[in-house]
């Protein structure tokens, strides 16, 4: 199966499952022992497939946003706060409200262009 981190990490811990590579292009920070599936004999594999992200409805003022942005930096500048979640597996990023958008844009062509080659249709 393919998993996030934060969802199978206690579990991989527990020594209930085993993870056979990592998708991403480094190996996870929590999981050193893990291969990445480039180092698993798969070089063209490379999928990060989960992220959390805050939006705003359209047309919030700028302000807004990078107040915002200015909050969840801080809290990601909490020690305690940011290895608890590095602890269940997740990489705090915090980027910038203009950097993030032009991220979802490129998560949305990605994933466009995974159901234009395998032609699914809407149900």
């Amino acid at each position: 199966m393919f998993s996030t981190p934060p969802a199978i990490l206690q579990q991989l811990k527990a020594g209930r499952l085993r993870a056979l590579a990592y998708t991403d292009a480094k190996r996870h920070p929590q999981m050193p022992d893990v291969p990445t599936a480039a180092e698993a004999g798969m070089p063209s594999f490379q999928h990060h497939g989960g992220w959390f992200g805050m939006f705003a409805p359209a047309g919030t003022p700028p302000e807004i946003l990078n107040r915002v942005h200015a909050e969840v930096r801080a809290a990601f500048a909490n020690t305690l706060f940011r290895e608890r979640l590095e602890t269940l597996g997740s990489e705090p990023v915090g980027n910038p409200p203009a950097e993030f958008k032009q991220f979802v844009s490129a998560e949305i062509r990605k994933y466009a262009e995974i159901v234009r080659l395998a032609n699914i249709q809407p149900e």
